[in-house]
């Protein structure tokens, strides 16, 4: 299955610097077409990932004495909980038109992305983020101490389920007991009082805590 990137490129001064580029990116495993416009200084490749990517465009055009320039940019990431979260937004975010790559650290709750701008906004990023459960903010907008706040509401919130959770478990600690040690919990033994007591551990705050 083929895809497409465009890569901005810098260094070019004619047509021939075009030309020389497109030759060297063609002539690579995997390249099946790469048009570059001078006038904008980038190149759009058709290229199979399998064989090759954009690391590999990157380092042959600097063979051939050009560079290229990286749009990047940073998210903060709100509301990751484990790895998988992390490797859910990481997918989310590769599968986004015009990504070349975006990387998510879970020990500093960031998403490093590279992309396309004629193709992809950081709005649309963060929404893409949004929509599977997160949320997530420009670095550049988002400063040191609000980012703490944000991480610390996000705690808070935790701690908040978990109580909730352990006073909801109580009761039915109480019935378990009762049967290990022959004693009536009263309506704490019936089956529905059980089921009520825990469908909001186990599908509300449950869904919450494991998203």
């Amino acid at each position: 299955m083929s895809v497409k990137a465009t890569l901005k490129i810098s260094g070019m001064s004619c047509a021939s610097c075009a030309a020389k580029i497109e030759k060297g990116l063609k002539n690579m495993d995997g390249i099946s077409e790469a048009n570059v416009n001078l006038a904008i200084e980038k190149v759009t490749v058709t290229y199979d990932p399998e064989k090759v990517n954009t690391d590999d465009m990157t380092k042959k055009i600097e063979d051939l004495g050009y560079g290229v320039i990286k749009e990047k940019v940073e998210l903060i990431l709100i509301g990751m909980s484990c790895a998988s979260c992390a490797a859910k937004i990481e997918k989310a975010l590769n599968n986004l038109p015009g990504i070349n790559r975006a990387t998510v650290n879970f020990a500093t709750e960031t998403a490093t992305v590279e992309y396309d701008s004629s193709k992809v906004d950081a709005a649309t990023m963060i929404k893409a983020i949004r929509n599977i459960g997160y949320n997530a903010k420009e670095k550049t907008e988002i400063g040191i101490d609000t980012e703490k706040e944000e991480r610390e509401k996000t705690i808070k919130t935790l701690k908040k389920l978990v109580i909730i959770s352990t006073i909801l478990t109580i009761p039915l600690l109480i019935s378990m007991f009762g049967r290990i040690f022959n004693f009536s919990a009263g309506i704490l033994d019936n089956p529905w009082a059980q089921i009520v007591i825990s469908f909001p551990v186990q599908f509300i705050i449950g869904f919450s805590s494991d998203r």
